[in-house]
């Protein structure tokens, strides 16, 4: 439903752009910037969300994308903040925007979307470290 809206509003923004230079072709500026705002949110806002592949979790959010390998994550018991420790074991937090329940959305995600999305990213997490036991397992056989 989210992107849905998403795509609607970057849609009526579009349009609200032509319309403001229908009426005056000197709002040009004002125009443009509608547009740039609609193609923001259906380049970025759309397709935001976490992608869970076989080693990695991708944070694609409405300015970055973040790609944090399943090793380095530390915890998501404090989702939508994602804790991880970089390559040289300094510790990071990655806030998922997309998940974050702001007062002027009208599609915000519930607690039980982001309780979902947690349990999710737990399950992936958890099948990572099964697979490094089986393997660590497999070698000292």
């Amino acid at each position: 439903m989210t992107r849905v809206t998403l795509g609607a509003g970057a849609a009526v923004l579009t349009v609200l752009a032509v319309v403001v230079l229908v009426e005056d072709v000197r709002d040009w500026l004002f125009a443009l910037l509608l547009v740039g705002v609609a193609a923001l949110i259906a380049v970025r806002g759309v397709p935001a969300g976490i992608d869970l592949h076989e080693d990695e979790l991708v944070l694609r959010d409405y300015l970055l994308t973040t790609r944090i390998r399943r090793v380095q994550v530390v915890s998501v018991e404090r989702f939508p903040a994602i804790d991880w420790r970089s390559v040289g074991g300094v510790p990071r937090e990655t806030l998922m925007w997309a998940f974050v329940r702001r007062a002027a959305m009208i599609t915000a995600p519930t607690d039980s979307d982001r309780a979902h999305a947690r349990s999710i990213i737990e399950d992936w997490l958890h099948d990572g470290e099964e697979r490094q036991h089986r393997s660590s397992d497999e070698a000292t056989s």
